[in-house]
């Protein structure tokens, strides 16, 4: 992979660190980067996974992953390279609570495919 390594957080995900007090977001911020870049240069996935739903989105190879933070904290996000410029661009679109990962991914791969549908009919209609 790339190697610099780029992460941006989503409004949701600075809303939710934004509502942490300083040291607890810190703590957050740290272990999130520790482990993304664990991940993407020493291939350590023990803690970012990819569920089988989102192995494709449509006709494309999905780069949505589930960070697990700590025992309470998890974290959806896409990981996506950029060979010509040896980059790795880091999107972290939410932070949760475990208990509430799966209402999480349920919203952003709807979102997600909403644009995906959008920008297809989009399309069809300009041709």
């Amino acid at each position: 992979m790339g190697n610099t390594i780029n992460i941006y957080y989503y409004r949701r995900a600075n809303k939710y660190l934004n509502k942490l007090d300083k040291n607890e977001k810190n703590k957050l911020t740290i272990l999130i980067n520790s482990k993304i870049k664990d991940f993407i240069e020493k291939n350590d996935r023990r803690y970012i996974q990819q569920e089988k739903y989102f192995s494709k989105i449509g006709k494309f190879d999905s780069t949505i992953y589930y960070l697990r933070i700590s025992n309470d904290y998890r974290a959806i996000m896409s990981i996506d390279e950029d060979p010509i410029f040896e980059e790795t661009d880091v999107t972290i679109y939410t932070i949760c609570k475990h208990d509430k990962l799966q209402v999480e991914i349920q919203g952003i791969m709807e979102s997600l495919y909403q644009k995906m549908i959008n920008e297809e009919t989009y399309d069809e209609g300009d041709e």
